[in-house]
């Protein structure tokens, strides 16, 4: 979202505005170009703990798939 750098009461809105899935208070504006700021926002600790515990179950199956499996005969 964009905002004009010019904006009156900037500050109370950026304290109303709310994001879905995104940490609440952490709103912080981002230079975009001379006239408009952009409206950014950080994650939830949650979303980034969710992402890397993926990432990690993604690792584990791949290298599990890659490494070759002994065959286990038994005999009675």
């Amino acid at each position: 979202m964009l905002v004009r750098k010019d904006s009156k009461h900037l500050a109370d809105a950026l304290k109303k505005i709310t994001i879905d899935g995104w940490a609440k208070n952490q709103i912080y504006l981002k230079d975009y170009d001379k006239d408009y700021w952009s409206i950014e926002a950080a994650p939830e600790p949650a979303t980034c703990g969710a992402l890397l515990g993926a990432l990690g179950l993604g690792l584990v199956a791949w290298r599990r798939r890659r490494s070759p499996r002994a065959s286990s005969s038994s005999s009675l």
